[in-house]
């Protein structure tokens, strides 16, 4: 596990600026601390609040979204809105609660207008994501959504085909799926997100 925390803070940090590498916290409480009023790209200038993610220190699941929703933003909280009760809805369907998984996104602040993180703020904030793996360890990685999977493999060509599909991170399992923001605008594709769900539950032995 320790050559895998080596190897994705590595990857997932390359060509970083300077002023965005994180200290080597130990938890995820300092890491956050270490990261104050983040001022690393111009998201901050359009944010209310930083959403940093929360959950167990060690989950068995991370759930990585592109960037925070209107409501995390507004809030400051990680699982909030209706974006945050569907996803909680689909934790408690697998027999979890938000404590026990952790919860964060690619970037961590939202754009006004909406819309999907440009490459120099994945860039910024990719070792800060980083930092979060590397601390939690989690057994599973569940990818909400095809910006955060580009994000988390930019060296690869990605389709809508990916999706529902086993990927690595580095040796740690990744299954990409939907983002519950388009499940709620597309309700026909909360089928296709619990068999991806379910692959994860089989995985890791909770059904």
């Amino acid at each position: 596990m320790e050559e895998f925390a080596q190897s994705v803070s590595q990857t997932l940090s390359s060509n970083r600026p300077p002023d965005a590498v994180p200290q080597r916290a130990t938890t995820l409480a300092a890491l956050r601390a270490q990261l104050g009023d983040c001022h690393r790209c111009p998201l901050c200038d359009d944010r209310t609040h930083l959403v940093f993610g929360e959950g167990a220190e060690r989950p068995r699941i991370m759930f990585v979204g592109d960037m925070p929703t209107a409501e995390e933003d507004r809030t400051g909280t990680a699982l909030a809105g209706p974006e945050g009760e569907l996803l909680g809805k689909m934790l408690q369907a697998m027999k979890l609660t938000p404590e026990q998984v952790y919860i964060t996104s690619v970037v961590k602040c939202r754009s006004t207008p909406a819309r999907r993180p440009h490459p120099e703020e994945v860039r910024r904030c990719r070792p800060v994501l980083a930092a979060q793996i590397r601390i939690a360890q989690p057994e599973v990685i569940v990818v909400l959504g095809g910006a955060a999977l580009a994000a988390l493999k930019p060296d690869e060509t990605l389709t809508a085909e990916d999706r529902g599909k086993w990927m690595e991170l580095h040796g740690v399992p990744m299954m990409p799926t939907f983002h519950p923001t388009l499940l709620l605008q597309k309700p026909e594709l909360k089928k296709a997100a619990w068999h991806d769900l379910q692959q994860v539950m089989k995985r890791l032995a909770l059904s």
